[in-house]
């Protein structure tokens, strides 16, 4: 069942890339909206063709697990295309741009700066792996790899709110550092606003905490197997607690590669360009 899913996401590993590279470049240019609205319409012809092809209907036949692939891979093409269409009307690409080999300058800048971020990524994908593998063998009936898996899900669901917030700070800070300092702009205004969002982060760290705590009785609709969710009751736990725990590091992430690569924050007040490689140095070097 898993061979027609993989063959038809495999169609889509490019299309995917450019949508990661034009979320990456709007986000660059302190541009959310454009990303939030393509999102919303790929995401959108997901959710409509999702049932249509899982289950049929009318004309359409059901293709079950291959017709979740193409419902997806159709999003993530619809995705790239308006990325992309969008970027050349804006000028923020070039068809001579997107044909042309880059230099080795530029992929050396690339690789200086996005070392660090594909290096945390490897590990990280070790690391799961190596849990995986040693969940997997923990015992043959397969209750512990159940439970674990239960518990990733309830723990994801409140991470996704803390991600979300550490992309709001890499965007909400270079945008108050780069305004007008008559328009509630500068290094003091992105200090404050950097000091808010860490309370900010704070707060909704120790709520979803809470929440996931609370949600423990819920471990029942993720699985009907009550020794599955016995096991799963002790990473639940550990998970709300780590949600606390590392709501600073994400509020306070770097931010993407491309952002302080590709695309530098200008002064309003000069030409001088300048970079902001993370919404805490970015601050503090101007405090």
């Amino acid at each position: 069942m898993a061979a027609p899913y993989i063959g038809w996401r495999a169609l889509t590993f490019v299309p995917a890339i450019v949508s990661t590279v034009g979320f990456a470049a709007f986000r660059g240019t302190l541009d959310v909206t454009t990303p939030m609205k393509i999102t919303l319409l790929s995401q959108t012809v997901n959710l409509v063709l999702d049932p249509l092809l899982i289950f049929g209907g009318g004309f359409i036949k059901a293709m079950g697990v291959a017709g979740a692939a193409m419902a997806t891979s159709a999003s993530e093409v619809m995705s790239a295309t308006l990325y992309l269409s969008t970027m050349l009307k804006r000028g923020i690409v070039t068809l001579n741009s997107l044909m042309r080999v880059p230099s080795w300058g530029n992929i050396g800048k690339l690789m200086v700066g996005g070392a660090a971020v594909q290096m945390r990524s490897i590990a990280q994908n070790i690391t799961f792996l190596a849990v995986m593998r040693a969940i997997l063998t923990m015992d043959a009936t397969g209750t512990a790899a159940a439970a674990h898996t239960v518990s990733a899900q309830m723990f994801q669901l409140c991470l996704i709110a803390v991600l979300a917030l550490s992309t709001l700070a890499s965007i909400l800070i270079p945008q108050k550092l780069n305004a007008a300092l008559d328009g509630g702009g500068g290094a003091e205004a992105a200090k404050t606003c950097a000091d808010r969002l860490l309370v900010w982060g704070l707060l909704l760290g120790t709520l979803l905490a809470c929440v996931q705590l609370a949600a423990l009785p819920a471990l029942k609709f993720f699985t009907p197997l009550e020794n599955v969710q016995a096991m799963a009751r002790g990473p639940v736990m550990i998970g709300a607690l780590q949600v606390r725990s590392r709501q600073k590091f994400f509020t306070h992430r770097p931010v993407s590669t491309f952002d302080h690569v590709l695309f530098q924050l200008t002064d309003e007040h000069s030409e001088r360009p300048r970079r902001c490689r993370s919404t805490v140095s970015c601050s503090s070097r101007r405090v």
